[in-house]
């Protein structure tokens, strides 16, 4: 279908048309997807055959997964974009779209490693575990051991082949409609300026679409508007928070203003690019790309990353949410940045990806705060009958204490460093209460083990026991280096006189040396592999 008329971009004719062009190309990148899921699943089931292990270390690589999210951004996005250029019927009758496809290829590759970047890593992680779920139920199953190796490999074969068909599907369905959307925004922006283009979010209209989204369907804003969208800031459909993207089939239609004139000669436009290539991207360029344009392009939206307090807000919440921990109340302050609260989410994610939060958390309801006082930063507050947590507050900028920076002048008497806190790189300080109080979260208290009888077989009580024994010898060794005037040792070793309050606070202060800082003490170190060896994953 052809434009000729504003109307006929709304029109349900050319809704469904756009709607069969994302079904086309669905259908004809979804082999490949599925065909990389199936070949490093094999591979896996034939290690597992040969040897009694998956070797999944080198399965599902994340440089491989970014490659894949390249290519089918790239396809996805000018197949798309090609079909949208020859919409504007009204404007150029006989224009050619090919002399833009190198534009629009690298602008389609780079978007697609910009969200790489963040779900590749997630692709890969739930692959594995896909496969190691499955082949330890086998291991486990005496009949299934019994068989011979060509029975085995055959009913793993079949279960991998149905697992890469489910998940290239979903891995598609959800990415081809942040492309598409992508795609017909870059296709019209070749064609207008953006001071004359708006954007409407449109539905299927079916049962499928979500109450939220059916809500918002016709929206209309101008092109470098945000949609609303249940209380959330999106740019596009397909964007924002996970319960936004999932399986979203909604599109952004762009419209021309009436009497819109195209920027120059469509001969003129986009020429000269170069070959029509994917570009090739580290890793380390993906990320160095990721962080430059949160920097500097507040409407790039990327999974992951909030561009609104809004989307901040879903986003924390599921976050906590997947360890056990329900948020049903939020505070946030308006001290800290946009910025910083993705930072914050971002060191929270890290943590939780690298220790066992869920140990003591299932289904607990939690408020949430990020609000210090004058007589506190940040708390973990528990239930006295349970030991639930019930309120994290992981503070403001707010601190009338001294600098975490070790040797700072202010900060000393005499020769003795006497600073508050212990040592964190400076950069890193507005850091230093999260991560201060995700210590807190990590394992029950050493104060609750002492009011509530605890399972003897759960790490905390061996974990503490053994903290002890650290704490001792660091009191004893801050006494000696006194007595002997060494202040020099001392204040390497020292984690701060908030440290000496108690067993918690002194794990508390270690643990966040050696997360933050880049030469944490000696103890610092033996506290971090502690908690390594009762609480990583």
């Amino acid at each position: 279908m052809l434009v000729t008329t504003i109307k006929d971009f709304t029109s349900n004719k050319y809704v469904k048309e756009f709607d069969s062009k994302v079904d086309a190309i669905e259908r004809k990148v979804t082999p490949s997807i599925r065909k990389f899921y199936q070949d490093n699943y094999f591979k896996g089931v034939q290690n597992f055959l040969d040897t009694g292990a998956t070797g999944y270390d080198n399965l599902f690589r994340v440089e491989d997964i970014t490659k894949k999210y390249q290519q089918l951004y790239v396809d996805i996005g000018l197949h798309i974009a090609n079909w949208y250029f020859r919409s504007f019927e009204k404007y150029h009758k006989k224009a050619d779209p090919k002399p833009f496809t190198p534009k629009w290829t690298n602008a389609f590759s780079t978007y697609g490693s910009l969200i790489a970047a963040y779900n590749a890593p997630l692709v890969s992680g739930t692959a594995k575990t896909s496969l190691i779920k499955l082949t330890s139920r086998l291991m486990k199953d005496p009949d299934f051991m019994r068989l011979g190796e060509r029975e085995k490999a055959r009913i793993l074969r079949k279960n991998f082949r149905q697992y890469s068909d489910y998940q290239a599907r979903r891995l598609v369905r959800t990415e081809s409609t942040r492309a598409s959307n992508y795609a017909v925004e870059e296709s019209s922006k070749t064609m207008f300026s953006e001071d004359q283009l708006s954007k409407q979010w449109v539905t299927m209209g079916d049962a499928r679409v979500r109450n939220w989204h059916q809500s918002v369907n016709g929206q209309t804003r101008r092109m470098g508007e945000p949609f609303l969208v249940n209380g959330e800031e999106i740019m596009r459909p397909g964007e924002g928070s996970a319960k936004n993207t999932v399986n979203c089939r909604c599109r952004m239609i762009t419209i021309p203003d009436e009497g819109a004139v195209p920027i120059t000669e469509i001969s003129d436009i986009g020429v000269g690019i170069g070959e029509s290539r994917i570009p090739s991207f580290s890793l380390e360029t993906i990320t160095n790309t990721v962080v430059q344009t949160i920097a500097t392009a507040g409407d790039a939206l990327v999974e992951g990353v909030a561009t609104t307090l809004n989307q901040f807000r879903t986003q924390i919440k599921e976050t906590f949410e997947e360890v056990g921990l329900k948020i049903n109340k939020l505070q946030l302050s308006t001290k800290r940045s946009l910025k910083e609260y993705n930072e914050i989410q971002s060191q929270i994610k890290s943590l939780m990806k690298k220790y066992n939060y869920a140990t003591y958390h299932n289904d607990a309801e939690v408020q949430l705060m990020f609000r210090s006082g004058k007589r506190f930063i940040g708390y973990i507050k528990s239930s006295r009958l349970s030991g639930k947590t019930k309120v994290i507050n992981l503070g403001s900028p707010f601190n009338t204490r001294n600098s975490r920076v070790r040797m700072h002048e202010s900060n000393m008497i005499g020769k003795f460093d006497r600073r508050f806190n212990s040592h964190v790189d400076p950069d890193k300080d507005y850091l230093s209460t999260t991560v201060h109080e995700m210590a807190h979260l990590l394992t029950i208290t050493n104060t609750a083990q002492k009011e509530f009888v605890l399972n003897l077989g759960t790490p905390g009580k061996r974990f503490w026991a053994d903290l002890t024994k650290i704490r001792e010898r660091y009191k004893t060794e801050l006494i000696t280096l006194r007595e002997a005037d060494n202040h020099v040792v001392f204040n390497d070793i020292f984690l701060g006189r908030y440290a000496s309050t108690n067993a918690d606070e002194f794990f508390a202060e270690a643990f966040t040396e050696y997360h933050l800082s880049s030469s944490p003490s000696k103890y610092a170190i033996e506290v971090g592999q502690l908690i390594e060896k009762y609480y990583g994953k």
